[in-house]
C-alpha cells in the first residue's frame, strides 16, 4: 500500500500509520517514532498513546481524521471510519494509476459501524475468521449486556474488566439502556475515558478512583468499577457494605452468552470484532480482486477465511504471514 508506507508495524523510514491503539498494533512503534518521517492516527489515539506512555513529537505528527486524506508520493491515503474503539481508522490507499487498497485494522458492524468502499485488494482482520464463529445474538447484544448487568448489580457493586477502548464503549451502552450506576476508575482508564468522552462518546457520571466523591460512592455500595482485563486490583476486597466485588471479565468469544466461574465472577461474551458472518460482509460490499488476511495477528482463523474465500466465494485470496509469529 504505498512504497513507503508502514500499517500496524515497523519498517524503518516509512511512514507509519496507526489505526487504533492496541498493544498489538502498535508494535515497535517506538522505533517508528525514532525513523519515520511521520507517525499518522486519530487524534484520539495520539491522546490515547500519550496516556499509555508512547509520546510522539509534535514534528512528526498527523492527525488522520474521518473522511479526511493525505497526499503520497504515489497516490493519497485517505481514512475512513472503522468501529472498534474510540479512534479506530481504515487506511484507504488510491494509486496515481486508480488502483485502489485498504487495511480495515481491526473492525466489527460492516456498513452501520464500519465504512465499506469498492477496493481492488483488501487487508483484512480474521480474529474470527473460521466459519463457526457466528454470533447468534449480536444484534441483541447490547442490551443482553446492559440487563446481565442491571440484574448483577442489584448484589452489590460491579467490578467490570475489559481492554481499553471497550470498556469505554461499554459505559456508553450502560448509559444507553438506562444504568445510572455511577462509574469509578482508576488514573489511566479514567484518563482515556476522557479522551472518549472529549471525541463523543456518552459515558456520564465517572469518578476518579481516589478522589472525596469516589470515597463516598464506595462508602454507599452501588457503582462499577472499570478497569483493565489483567488488573487484579479490589478482586478479594469486600466493600464498605459488606458485599464482596462481583466481577465480570468481558471476554471477546464465549460459547455462550456468558458463564459463571463462580457465585461472584462471571465472563460475558461481547467483543470489539466483527464475526464470520460480518467478515464475508464485508468483503462482499467490497468486491474485490484479491484479499490478504492478517495471520500476524489471526493465526490459522486467517488461514480458514482465505480458505473459504477461495473455495466458496470464488474470491482469489492469501494469508500473510504464511507462518503466524502470534495465535
Amino acid at each position: 500500500m504505498g512504497k513507503n508506507l508502514s500499517i500496524d508495524g515497523h519498517e524503518a523510514r516509512r511512514i507509519r500509520v496507526v489505526t487504533h491503539a492496541h498493544s498489538d498494533h502498535m508494535i515497535d512503534v517506538e522505533k517508528s517514532i525514532k525513523s519515520s518521517p511521520k507517525i499518522i492516527a486519530h487524534p484520539a489515539t495520539f491522546e490515547i498513546m500519550s496516556i499509555l506512555g508512547i509520546d510522539v513529537p509534535g514534528n512528526k505528527i498527523y492527525r488522520a481524521e474521518y473522511g479526511g486524506e493525505i497526499r503520497l508520493e504515489d497516490g493519497t491515503l485517505k481514512f475512513l471510519r472503522s468501529k472498534h474503539i474510540v479512534g479506530s481508522i481504515q487506511a484507504y490507499f488510491v494509486s496515481e494509476t486508480g488502483f485502489t487498497a485498504v487495511y480495515t485494522g481491526d473492525f466489527k458492524d460492516p456498513i452501520s459501524g464500519t465504512e465499506i468502499r469498492e477496493s481492488d485488494i483488501v487487508v483484512t482482520e480474521a480474529t474470527y475468521g473460521s466459519p463457526e464463529y457466528v454470533r447468534p445474538y449480536k444484534d441483541i447484544i447490547d442490551e443482553l449486556l446492559a440487563d446481565f448487568v442491571s440484574e448483577l448489580l442489584s448484589r452489590g457493586p460491579l467490578i467490570i474488566k475489559a481492554y481499553y477502548g471497550k470498556q469505554q464503549e461499554v459505559m456508553e451502552i450502560l448509559r444507553r439502556y438506562g444504568i445510572a450506576a455511577p462509574y469509578i476508575a482508576g488514573n489511566k482508564v479514567y484518563r482515556i475515558s476522557k479522551v472518549a468522552e472529549k471525541y463523543g462518546v456518552k459515558i456520564g457520571d465517572l469518578f476518579l478512583e481516589g478522589t472525596r466523591e469516589a470515597e463516598e460512592i464506595i462508602k454507599q455500595g452501588w457503582y462499577i468499577y472499570f478497569t483493565h482485563t489483567s488488573s487484579k486490583k479490589l478482586d478479594n476486597i469486600v466493600s464498605n457494605n459488606g458485599y464482596k466485588h462481583i466481577v465480570v471479565y468481558l471476554s471477546g468469544w464465549e460459547k455462550e452468552l456468558y458463564r459463571m466461574v463462580d457465585r461472584n465472577t462471571y465472563i460475558f461474551s461481547y467483543s470489539g470484532h466483527s464475526d464470520f458472518e460480518d467478515l464475508v460482509t464485508y468483503i462482499d460490499r467490497a468486491r474485490p480482486k484479491y484479499v490478504i488476511v492478517d495471520a500476524y495477528r489471526s493465526g490459522e482463523n486467517a488461514r480458514k477465511f482465505a480458505k473459504y474465500l477461495e473455495e466458496r466465494l470464488n474470491i482469489n485470496a492469501s494469508y500473510k504471514p504464511e507462518i503466524s509469529i502470534c495465535y
